[in-house]
């Protein structure tokens, strides 16, 4: 086992740069969150534009098409409508942003103190970086049984 004989130290903007980094597991949940429905959101739009597009075509093919020919496109679109609220609906029925709940705040905050605190020696705060994970690891137990089929 190689043991140095002298002190290893960190530069200082070095460690300025890593205890400005607070992000967390819950934060980057929070934005991969957002922009998955974001993602969902503009898929919908572009979804809304091609039914437009697909009703402008089919209003303009019924027009030069017969009566029995219209009941099929009219058929036609009341499928792609139905199609769409489907997709509407999943999409409502994902998940949204959620709220932490007061523990795993409160777990967040406790560590978050802590690391400004020991701003050099952040080993300090194991205790509370545990209790954080206990706490996100419930939220994650909760969100796994809530959307298991």
């Amino acid at each position: 086992m190689f043991t140095s004989e002298v002190p290893i130290q960190f530069g200082e903007p070095l460690v300025e740069h890593l205890n400005g980094q607070l992000e967390s597991d819950s934060t980057r949940a929070t934005s991969l969150e957002i922009r998955i429905q974001e993602r969902v959101a503009e898929e919908l739009r572009r979804m809304a534009e091609q039914e437009n597009d697909m009703m402008r075509q089919v209003e303009e093919r019924l027009s030069t098409q017969s009566s029995d020919a219209a009941t099929k496109a009219i058929a036609r679109r009341e499928e792609m409508q139905r199609l769409l609220q489907q997709v509407r609906a999943k999409a409502e029925s994902q998940p949204k942003q959620v709220e932490m709940e007061p523990s795993t705040e409160k777990a967040r905050e406790a560590l978050v103190s802590c690391l400004r605190t020991y701003q050099n020696r952040p080993l300090d705060c194991w205790q509370q970086v545990e209790d954080f994970k206990s706490e996100v690891r419930k939220l994650e137990e909760k969100f796994i049984a809530r959307h298991q089929v």
